[in-house]
């Protein structure tokens, strides 16, 4: 797939990102990517995408993301169509966000459930990003308190699709 990225509407600075806009160019569709960044790597940015880890709620709406890392970071991230008629040209409105838990006494139960449109589109758990013995990582943990920093800003043009 192609991407073209139209701006950040709203970041959630690191680890979790609530939603960063883009398009499909190959349907002329939009979508949000929601991610968790996390460091360090597990090998070839590999997680565990197994039902029982990872869930994909609509996987009509809903696919992992072919980004899953570079250099800085990895990135445990999905994309999610969103319809047309959100946009603020549009008329339309939808909430995006996402729920976190984690104890530190009970580090197994952690996750990260992201909701798009009002529905909850994916959710991580602490085994999506467990142990990697090939990179010699072990269990990333979700963070009891994120750091998180919103930023939102506006999207005054975008780049020609064509």
């Amino acid at each position: 797939m192609r991407f073209r990225h139209l701006g950040q509407l709203c970041h959630a600075d690191l680890p979790y990102q609530i939603i960063e806009a883009q398009i499909d160019v190959d349907v002329m569709r939009g979508e949000v990517s929601q991610s968790y960044q996390i460091a360090p790597y597990n090998w070839k940015y590999y997680i565990d995408n197994s039902s029982d880890a990872t869930t994909i709620y609509d996987t009509e709406m809903t696919e992992y993301n072919s980004y899953s890392g570079g250099p800085l970071q990895q990135a445990v991230s999905a994309v999610t169509y969103v319809d047309n008629v959100n946009y603020a040209d549009q008329g339309g409105f939808a909430a995006y966000g996402y729920e976190y838990w984690s104890d530190i006494d009970k580090v197994d139960d952690g996750y990260i459930t992201w909701v798009s449109q009002g529905k909850e589109s994916w959710k991580i758990t602490s085994r999506t990003i467990g142990p990697d013995t090939t990179s010699e990582v072990s269990q990333r943990l979700i963070p009891e308190e994120p750091m998180v920093r919103l930023g939102c800003m506006l999207l005054l043009s975008y780049e020609n699709q064509y």
